[in-house]
């Protein structure tokens, strides 16, 4: 019986020391393979109990072999930096202030818009002064 209680303990105690110390971000958006997406994105995730700040990965490639890291201390980002017509990958994971990180999150991906749209002046407008107002929507 004092086997049983000892293997029991030790299990227990294995279990209770391999659990994850800071839980995983859980990503908002943009959704997963979003398209059409501005350049100017924000990227939001739930915040995460007991983290100092999150670390955020960026790359064209899903299996990240070249990421560009950020780090946050709110549970979003706003990145203008991308390129027009690119497909993105994206993940996110928490840093308690003892150091210890949690799991990266599953990966999203989205699409950035194509390129922008000229508004104003209008196609083969006339009479415009001579330093028009050009107009875009993104």
């Amino acid at each position: 019986m004092k086997k049983v209680f000892t293997v029991v303990l030790l299990l227990l105690t294995v279990t209770l020391f391999a659990q994850e110390k800071i839980y995983t971000p859980t990503l908002v958006s943009p959704a997963d393979s979003a398209t059409n997406i501005n350049i100017n994105v924000v990227l939001d995730w739930n915040p995460v109990s007991g983290a100092a700040y999150y670390e955020i990965q960026l790359d064209t490639n899903s299996g990240f072999s070249n990421p560009t890291l950020f780090t946050a201390t709110y549970s979003a980002m706003n990145n203008s930096m991308l390129l027009f017509g690119q497909y993105y990958f994206w993940r996110v994971r928490a840093i308690d202030m003892a150091g210890d990180s949690s799991s990266w999150s599953p990966v999203r991906a989205f699409e950035t818009k194509y390129r922008p749209t000229l508004d104003a002046p209008i196609d083969s407008a006339t009479m415009q002064p001579v330093s028009p107002l050009m107009e875009i929507t993104l």
